[in-house]
This record gives C-alpha cells, sequence and structure tokens, in this order.
C-alpha cells in the first residue's frame, strides 16, 4: 500500500517507526514528522517475527491514510498555514 502524501507539509515520504513501545508502530512524516495513530503489532501470533513487522506496517500506513476527504483548495490552505505557521515559529525561535 501507497501512502498518501502528507495534510501537514505535502511530503510523499512517509516512515513507518516503533511507537511508544515495541509493540505499537506508527506511520511518521519524514518531512515535518505528522504522525497517524499508533497501531498495535500482534506479538502473540503464530506468524514469524518478519510476517508481523511486514503486517504491522501495512496497517499503519493503513492508518495514516485513513483521513475525511479533503477538496484540493482545502488541501492547498491547509499546506498554506502549516508552512506559515512553521516560518513564523523560525522566525520567533530565531531561525532565519
Amino acid at each position: 500500500m501507497t501512502p498518501l502524501p502528507c495534510p501537514f507539509c505535502g511530503g510523499t515520504e512517509v516512515s513507518v517507526v516503533e511507537g511508544s513501545t515495541f509493540r505499537w508502530s506508527v506511520a511518521e512524516c519524514d518531512g515535518c514528522g505528522a504522525r497517524c495513530g499508533e497501531i498495535r503489532v500482534n506479538t502473540t501470533s503464530a506468524m514469524s517475527w518478519n510476517e508481523r513487522a511486514a503486517a504491522a506496517k501495512a496497517d499503519a500506513i493503513d492508518e495514516w491514510n485513513r483521513r475525511a476527504p479533503m477538496t484540493e483548495q482545502q488541501s492547498d490552505a491547509l499546506v498554506d498555514a502549516w508552512n506559515q505557521g512553521y516560518e513564523t515559529g523560525r522566525n520567533e525561535a530565531g531561525f532565519t
């Protein structure tokens, strides 16, 4: 399954990383760090560890892709607002 672009920065690179513990996985945007909800890794199944990891990755991407539908105009407005806030925060912190 292919991850959808990030709804905040528009980035297309999404990684699946360990969540709060090894029993949880989460999809995370490589561009801005946005995350979806954590997915429980099935640690009690008869599947091998590699099979469980692959299933958890697929479930995390599925969770990443689950969102309310947006028009292109709404998506563009969200990305613009995020970028404006990002630049404002960088400027206020002295990163110019």
